[in-house]
């Protein structure tokens, strides 16, 4: 086929493979983010531009009969933050979609390649799709899904801004350094890792810990699930940095501390969140818009919001000077936290 009549294809099915790529993204991110698989940037999505597509063409010596045919037309990948989630990203992939081919870089490396580990998955639209109006004329489409780590990437983009890809193609004055960046970058994997599972392991026993032990981010989270309504908490996570320096700063300091807290002033701050959920109900039907979030279920702050009602109750000089404080040092002008 001509180079004309290619383009001709591709500027005809570009909106189609639009719709795929924007759909494979919406899907995605929601099947990660409910298996709590963190990712270490937004996830990344594309369609091929046509001025990319003419570039393979000239490097690589084949024919493409048609635009439809390139399985990378469409193109998401996914940076995780964590190797051991590379595995469990792709069997979620791999369960939800129909997988024409996979393949992991790294069984292509000989001995005296210098590689990058990524994985490839080759997707189209599961039949159960095409019974979707919208979607149904998107079964011929393909799609490249990679799944790697953040670490795993780097070297990818810098061995190929390099074209460092076999040992003969490296200056014999710059293989040893190579390598050693190679092997460090790997190393980050295994030692996040390693924190990852100290991390679990603490927290697995948090309940044997001393009542006096100080607040951290991983016992406060761990006190505030066993105190508070789970259908309050943000999915996947929460963060919780902020709100122990606010703990801190009222005297909060410990675990015990931050229990008796909590019970004591439960009730109330419980009332105040169903009062809110109540009113964004109201405003919302007045609107004529749907409730959003948790609010249709009578919930309206996170388990962030709920501590900070407490606080503000309980402590309201000295968390509003902690406000005034945080937001002029920041320029904003909402106060720190979420509902």
């Amino acid at each position: 086929m001509r180079t004309a009549e290619l383009e001709a294809e591709y500027n005809a099915v570009r909106q189609d493979a639009q719709r795929l790529c924007d759909e494979l993204a919406r899907q995605v991110n929601r099947l990660l983010a409910s298996r709590s698989i963190a990712l270490g940037v937004p996830l990344q999505a594309r369609v091929k531009s046509w001025i990319s597509i003419t570039e393979k063409l000239s490097r690589l010596p084949f024919d493409l009969k048609s635009i439809i045919s390139l399985q990378d037309l469409v193109g998401l990948r996914i940076l995780l933050l964590f190797r051991r989630d590379v595995a469990e990203a792709c069997r979620i992939i791999e369960a939800n979609f129909t997988v024409v081919r996979a393949y992991d870089t790294r069984d292509r490396l000989a001995a005296d390649q210098f590689g990058y580990a990524s994985r490839h998955i080759i997707v189209r639209v599961p039949d159960s799709w095409l019974a979707v109006p919208t979607i149904r004329d998107l079964g011929d489409l393909s799609a490249e899904i990679q799944v790697r780590t953040l670490s795993q990437h780097a070297w990818a983009e810098t061995s190929q801004f390099f074209q460092y890809k076999r040992e003969n193609t490296v200056p014999p004055q710059v293989r040893r350094t190579v390598a050693r960046v190679a092997a460090l970058l790997e190393t980050v994997d295994l030692e996040l890792e390693r924190v990852l599972q100290e991390r679990e392991g603490y927290r697995a026993t948090s309940d044997e810990q001393e009542p006096t032990e100080l607040l951290n981010v991983d016992n406060l989270e761990t006190i505030l699930d066993s105190l508070l309504p789970s259908a309050n908490k943000d999915k996947p996570r929460e963060s919780y940095a902020v709100l122990l320096e606010e703990l801190n700063h009222v005297g909060i300091r410990d675990a015990c501390a931050l229990k008796e807290f909590v019970r004591a002033n439960l009730d109330i701050s419980l009332a105040r969140d169903c009062m809110a959920a109540h009113e964004l109900q109201r405003l919302s039907e007045k609107g004529g818009k749907p409730v959003p979030g948790r609010a249709a279920e009578g919930r309206y702050f996170n388990h962030g919001g709920l501590v900070r009602c407490m606080l503000r109750d309980r402590f309201p000089k000295e968390m509003q000077t902690l406000w005034d404080t945080w937001m002029s040092h920041t320029g904003r002008t909402e106060k720190p936290g979420s509902a």
